[in-house]
């Protein structure tokens, strides 16, 4: 049996402030509903950054094309990729990234920071405590990456979640808000297999845990109305854009057939649902 040695977390002397150095990095993949029942599902990669007491969960293409956006020779140097992928025929690079949301959770004050964006591209932050989910053990047990895992299942906003953890592995966390388990989480699925976590990778490794980028161009709000201002934009998604650009907007389908941007018929629902019954 493998243990993790935890690394004690490096206190900068010069600066007289406390550092987040991770204990370990790890790889997580996502794959997740795509916007049209006929389009393949979507896989994001994630990495999870974490020690005992502070984490962050986010997508590497995406903080690396924010880092770039935060500064003007960083901007400068996005033109010239773009002008290179021009030129390659390849049309304008894109920079929207991969998944885009960050997850900061700070275990010492118990409360995570979430950061993400609606299909327009608006960015929204917002704070919650960091809510332990009631998690009922089985006798069911499995390896993932060589590590020992033992299965649970519970609730979280609105969605059953089947999730394996190892104890192996002496952090308590998981991908996206997922946590309160005695170790790490290495899969999570939703009841139905909307939403996949799975870890594709795991290093013992010390590295800065980085602010995110940006963080000013964010709106501040609270769970349940980015949810639900992030669920109205998609539903009203034509009529939003006619708006903007003074025309209709029409959007066809691979039949070539009109059909709305997203049929809520077809669009599946984000991963916490329980916006839907919260009293506004």
């Amino acid at each position: 049996m493998r243990k993790f040695g935890i690394v004690v977390v490096l206190l900068f002397a010069t600066l007289g402030v406390r550092a987040e150095i991770s204990d370990i990095v790890v790889g997580y993949e996502l794959e997740r509903p795509a916007e049209k029942k006929y389009i393949p599902r979507v896989v994001n990669q994630y990495l999870l950054l974490a020690n005992g007491e502070f984490s962050k969960f986010y997508s590497p293409r995406t903080e690396y094309f924010d880092s770039l956006k935060s500064t003007p020779l960083g901007l400068k140097r996005l033109e010239e990729m773009s002008d290179v992928s021009i030129e390659a025929g390849n049309g304008v690079l894109n920079t929207d990234g991969d998944g885009f949301m960050y997850v900061v959770k700070d275990l010492r004050k118990g409360k995570l920071t979430y950061y993400d964006r609606d299909w327009m591209q608006t960015k929204y932050v917002y704070d919650e405590p960091i809510e332990g989910c009631f998690w009922e053990v089985t006798d069911s047990t499995k390896t993932i990456l060589g590590y020992e895992c033992i299965k649970v299942k519970g609730d979280y906003h609105g969605r059953k979640w089947t999730v394996w953890f190892s104890p192996e592995i002496p952090i308590h966390n998981g991908p996206w808000k997922l946590d309160g388990v005695p170790g790490l989480i290495l899969e999570a699925t939703t009841q139905g297999g909307e939403y996949i976590f799975r870890a594709t990778g795991i290093e013992e490794k010390r590295l800065p845990i980085g602010p995110v980028y940006l963080a000013k161009d964010y709106e501040r709000t609270n769970r349940i109305n980015f949810l639900r201002v992030a669920r109205h934009k998609m539903d009203n998604a034509a009529n939003i854009l006619g708006s903007v650009f003074g025309t209709q907007i029409i959007v066809n389908g691979p039949d070539g057939q009109e059909e709305k941007m997203f049929d809520p018929a077809s669009v599946l629902d984000f991963m916490e649902t329980d916006y839907h019954k919260t009293p506004k």
